[in-house]
């Protein structure tokens, strides 16, 4: 009866810590009434977090119960058979749990593109995948059919709140000649007294530290594109078809996909832009031709130094925020 009684006391001691910690799995965007993709990647990383701890405190506590079967065994055969068992399935279990842990991070690394880059530990949104936050604008709570006003950005202004002019460049990095300049105006900026960074201060600190990496001194930072010429409010809310320059489609259309983060992202923000597309081939200066090697210090820049997201497509870097919930 007392080795009954000590084995449910150890079961119990094992039980009550994750009972305890099954409310952590509760997510503050159920309140808020703003659940977005990100979090539903934060539950699955919870929920797989929980699993895991359960696994492996039950593999431990499994070796505890097979070490006092040994204890009380007295030489007796099929106890002590019982007992390697217990701990020969323990082991297994803990091998288990390990590998669980490396296939995910294994998984999201690739997933993400970071399976070539060394990184240990996979990230999603800046943050190593188990501890990782989505960051979504303090104010605002995602309601489709009443979407909120547009934050309107003075003309000819980039940053303006910040201090810096646009003229054709936007967070001191220029745009291309054949991109209309109040592209700029509609890039999206911080806002007063908010903890969440916006295109505007991705460019700025583009800007700021591109000659931190050595190959990319020498090199031009060319804005191919930001919103688009036919209007961000038109392409965000009354998106129809994607244009096509071969085919003569360049009107009532728009140049990127749909719920793209240039438009606002999925969840269809309406304080602006929140992605930059930049050159990375021309024909005609050698200086915006980027090789494998410093396209990756271009990468590390976006996303290590400026938190940022980055993506090759086809003939150009696209760059977003975060805060998007998408590309």
């Amino acid at each position: 009866m007392k080795k009954i009684v000590l084995i449910f006391f150890l079961i119990l001691s094992a039980v009550l810590p994750l009972v305890a910690k099954a409310e952590a799995i509760v997510l503050d965007c159920y309140k808020q009434g703003n659940c977005n993709f990100c979090d539903a990647l934060k539950f699955g990383v919870k929920l797989a977090g929980i699993l895991l701890t359960i696994a492996g405190s039950l593999s431990l506590l499994f070796f505890i119960i097979a070490g006092l079967i040994l204890i009380i065994s007295q030489g007796n055969a099929s106890r002590l058979a019982m007992a390697q068992k217990i701990i020969i399935g323990s082991i297994i279990g803990l091998v288990l749990t390990y590998t669980a842990w490396v296939g995910v991070n294994f998984i999201i690394a690739n997933f993400v593109g970071q399976g070539q880059t060394g990184v240990n530990v996979a990230q999603i949104f800046g943050k190593k995948w188990q501890e990782f936050k989505c960051q979504k604008e303090e104010e605002s709570v995602f309601t489709p059919s009443k979407p909120s006003e547009p934050v309107v950005t003075p003309s000819g202004a980039c940053g303006y709140d910040i201090g810096i002019s646009c003229g054709g460049n936007c967070g001191g990095i220029p745009l291309a000649n054949n991109v209309k300049s109040t592209q700029c105006d509609d890039a999206s900026i911080k806002k007063a007294g908010s903890t969440v960074d916006k295109l505007t201060e991705l460019l700025t600190c583009m800007n700021k530290h591109k000659n931190d990496y050595p190959l990319l001194v020498n090199k031009d930072l060319i804005i191919t594109s930001i919103s688009d010429d036919n209007g961000l409010s038109y392409c965000r809310d009354s998106y129809t078809r994607k244009c096509d320059q071969d085919n003569n489609i360049t009107t009532n259309c728009c140049w990127h996909t749909k719920n793209s983060c240039h438009y606002g992202g999925p969840l269809k923000y309406t304080d602006g832009s929140y992605a930059a597309d930049f050159r990375s081939r021309s024909n005609v200066n050698p200086r915006q031709n980027y090789n494998k090697d410093e396209e990756e210090a271009f990468r590390q820049l976006v996303h290590n130094t400026c938190g940022g997201q980055y993506n090759w497509e086809k003939d150009h870097f696209h760059v977003s925020v975060y805060a998007c919930g998408g590309l």
